[in-house]
């Protein structure tokens, strides 16, 4: 969910993800100060150790299924700012397969600076400041951040989001793309299946557009299934 949202709230989108594919099973957690989880404060170390906890708990849970990460505005950083903290910790031997990154904001800095454009305003000038960061870009970009997860990244950005410009998840793509560290020929993730823009949608209803639904459902058969070089280069092996 976003900054402003609850799994309660996700409803709808859980529901359009389990039409478009009923094989499906969605474990939505609430961190800490969100709907009826602890009162503590919402900071980054501790939604991080929230997501952390929650994907330990997935892990331990479904142990031979596809662990994918959804996340949607402030819940797309978390996700590229929780993989890049992997390693090293209890968990880093977890294998996450896929991650959907939806509306993703680059860095609360950047953000700031969207918010308040006029450069007269004192806010666009706090980033520098901010202790919370969820600098997105940076996590993407870490060397540490698993390069095959990188490869199987989906960006999905709204036509018409009025609240993240769609060239923050543009340029975090980019970032992905570099960092995975593409192969021609190799690589069976074709770029444009990777970053997705729905026309016409805005930054809280974009799951009700039919091209998401589409995308949803390609992506997750597209996990399970890999396609074969010869299907998407248009040869075959000798």
């Amino acid at each position: 969910a976003g900054n402003a949202g609850n799994p309660l709230q996700c409803i709808p989108i859980f529901t359009a993800l389990l039409n478009a594919v009923p094989s499906l099973a969605i474990l939505a957690p609430a961190p800490r100060s969100y709907w009826t989880s602890s009162t503590a404060p919402p900071t980054q170390v501790g939604l991080t150790a929230d997501y952390t906890a929650a994907l330990a708990f997935a892990a331990e849970r479904f142990p031979t299924s596809h662990l994918t990460i959804y996340g949607h505005s402030l819940g797309a950083s978390i996700a590229l700012c929780l993989l890049s903290s992997l390693k090293g910790s209890p968990i880093s031997s977890i294998a996450v397969h896929g991650l959907v990154l939806e509306n993703a904001f680059t860095s609360v800095p950047d953000m700031l600076r969207v918010v308040f454009p006029q450069r007269w305003l004192p806010f666009r000038y706090l980033g520098r400041f901010v202790r919370d960061r969820w600098d997105a870009r940076a996590a993407a970009a870490a060397h540490i951040f698993p390069r095959d997860l990188a490869r199987r990244t989906m960006v999905i950005v709204s036509g018409q989001d009025e609240v993240v410009p769609p060239a923050m998840g543009r340029e975090i793509f980019e970032v992905l793309q570099a960092s995975g560290d593409v192969e021609e020929g190799v690589d069976c993730w074709a770029t444009e299946r990777r970053f997705v823009m729905i026309e016409g949608a805005r930054h809280g209803n974009v799951y009700g557009y039919l091209d998401w639904v589409k995308t949803m459902k390609q992506y997750f058969e597209t996990l399970e299934k890999p396609p074969r070089l010869e299907e998407k280069f248009g040869w075959r092996a000798p």
